[in-house]
């Protein structure tokens, strides 16, 4: 009786350590299996194993689906120490999102499920990662995506950023970034915007600025920007300044736009200044106007013209502006002449 006694102990630590070894070679098979996923531009990647090594019975699965820009894979298992491991990396541009997962499963019934789907486009990043075990399985499970634009042309620059990222043991998380900027030579847009599950830890802003100038006749300026954790939002700005021959104009436009919870700013500036002179004449004009907001917008435009000839000048002035916009213009014009004869 000893001596099988003793047989059934010892097969039933052989048991124990080939168990043991077996969990730790699907750990090491599983990381090598998951390894880094490449990070090539303008793809979204995925990769995900489930290993499951055991004595006892168990068993594993795997499933991965891909479309345009976006990728989604599950992996699967059941057994004493079986693992699985998801990772997702998507790259497009200044769009960028990653996701992990990992769970090993507990005990001889042990059970582990989890996803991963990471996807980038030109606007966008979007993200989502979910983990699940049974009772005593180790889960976890990481998330985070990037949005970056930036465009600048002559005067006028756009800029938009968001930001996203959680992670956790058992459960699951998703996050969504957008930004976006464009730029011509008279107009800045930019959009910025992140949505994602509770403490996802979104957050975005987004801002443009518009400058131009004619020498010293003339100048224009425009900003915006906005700022916020959920939502979305967009600003504009526009400036232009013209002069030439004794006239000159300038004009400015600023807007900002948000969600509910965004905070916003826009302000703009216009001013224009010109003079001339003759023999016995000289006339100036000047305006400027300025204005500043939060959500919502705004515009100013000034114009002045001074024109002078011998013995006689003109000069006028204008600034019209949004409600609220502080307008001041000044014009002058003064001329003289005179005549004598011999004798006289």
């Amino acid at each position: 009786k000893q001596t099988a006694a003793r047989a059934q102990q010892a097969a039933g630590q052989a048991q124990g350590a080939a168990d043991a070894a077996a969990g730790l070679a699907a750990k090491k098979a599983a990381e090598l299996a998951a390894g880094p996923v490449a990070a090539l531009p303008r793809t979204s990647q995925a990769l995900g194993s489930s290993t499951c090594a055991s004595t006892d019975a168990c068993g594993s699965a795997t499933t991965g689906t891909a479309a345009d820009h976006t990728v989604q894979v599950g992996a699967e298992c059941a057994g004493a120490d079986c693992l699985t491991r998801t990772r997702g990396r998507a790259v497009y541009d200044g769009n960028t999102a990653t996701a992990d997962t990992t769970c090993t499963a507990a005990g001889a019934a042990g059970l582990c499920a989890a996803s991963t789907q990471v996807g980038a486009n030109e606007a966008t990043a979007q993200v989502a990662a979910e983990c699940a075990g049974s009772k005593g399985s180790t889960c976890e499970h990481s998330i985070a995506a990037e949005s970056k634009q930036t465009s600048r042309t002559a005067g006028n620059k756009a800029v938009a950023k968001a930001e996203c990222g959680s992670e956790g043991g058992a459960g699951a998380g998703w996050c969504q970034t957008t930004a976006v900027a464009e730029t011509t030579d008279t107009q800045a847009m930019a959009a910025g915007g992140c949505q994602g599950s509770a403490s996802s830890g979104c957050r975005f802003s987004y801002e443009a600025q518009s400058k131009d100038k004619a020498g010293k006749a003339a100048k224009a300026s425009a900003s915006a920007e906005g700022k916020g954790t959920t939502g979305a939002g967009q600003v504009a700005t526009s400036a232009m300044a013209v002069a030439g021959n004794g006239q000159a104009q300038a004009q400015a436009q600023a807007a900002c736009t948000g969600t509910a919870g965004v905070t916003c700013e826009h302000e703009f500036a216009a001013s224009v200044k010109t003079e001339a002179s003759a023999p016995g004449a000289k006339a100036k004009a000047s305006a400027a106007g300025t204005g500043r907001g939060g959500t919502g917008g705004g515009g100013v435009v000034v114009a002045a013209g001074a024109s002078a000839a011998p013995g006689q000048a003109t000069a006028q002035a204008s600034c019209a502006g949004t409600a609220g916009t502080q307008c001041r213009h000044a014009y002058s014009a003064r001329a003289a002449a005179s005549a004598s004869a011999p004798g006289a």
